[in-house]
């Protein structure tokens, strides 16, 4: 069972970081592996890899995913998320963006096709 769900967070991977749109099923994806507590470092690994390489979370998706995420795992979280939000890499979307499509590009991060 661990091993299904393990694939089906590695199967996000590509979908977070080759779209040029945010990708509407991921978030989705997310919310039932955290209502199924699943490993929550497998989690926020998929969830800053998103709100990364999409310039932050839309706003309904960052609170839905920030409550769901506390009431599965417990208010000990609140601390981790605020500090993955203090260090850039879980955060609303930005009005100024670091566009990820060029960093892309220039540091030559991924080929994937």
């Amino acid at each position: 069972m661990a091993k299904a769900n393990f694939k089906e967070l590695l199967d996000m991977e590509p979908k977070v970081i080759t779209p040029e749109e945010f990708p509407k099923e991921v978030p989705v994806q997310l919310e039932l592996e955290i209502a199924k507590c699943e490993e929550k470092t497998r989690i926020l690994r998929i969830l800053c890899l998103l709100s990364v390489t999409h310039n932050g979370l839309p706003k309904d998706v960052y609170t839905t995913i920030f409550k769901e995420f506390v009431d599965a795992f417990g208010q000990e979280e609140l601390l981790r998320l605020m500090n993955l939000e203090r260090a850039g890499v879980f955060h609303r979307e930005r009005s100024n963006p670091l566009e990820w499509k060029n960093l892309r590009e220039v540091l030559a991060l991924c080929d994937m096709v």
